[in-house]
């Protein structure tokens, strides 16, 4: 799923919103960071080996408004084992 991501700044001690786009917050990475200690939770733990399966679990359903399903499924899974 690389490629779909943009990394901006927002330093809290000036701002929580971007004053020039506030499209650049940092509300959508601690809504992610809490759904996965929410998964974490409800698995009652993890290992350092499945957490990264559990992020693509969490960005994929994060990522499915208004997308066809089966189409990102495919993707996600061609990125994850190349051949």
């Amino acid at each position: 799923m690389g490629g779909i991501y943009t990394h901006d700044v927002v330093v809290h001690d000036r701002h929580f919103v971007d004053p020039n786009d506030a499209k650049v917050h940092t509300q959508n990475a601690e809504n992610m960071w809490s759904c996965v200690k929410r998964k974490i939770r409800q698995q009652y733990g993890t290992s350092w080996d499945l957490f990264p399966t559990y992020m693509y679990e969490i960005v994929f359903h994060s990522c499915l408004q208004n997308k066809e399903v089966f189409t990102e499924l495919v993707v996600c899974i061609i990125d994850s084992y190349p051949v």
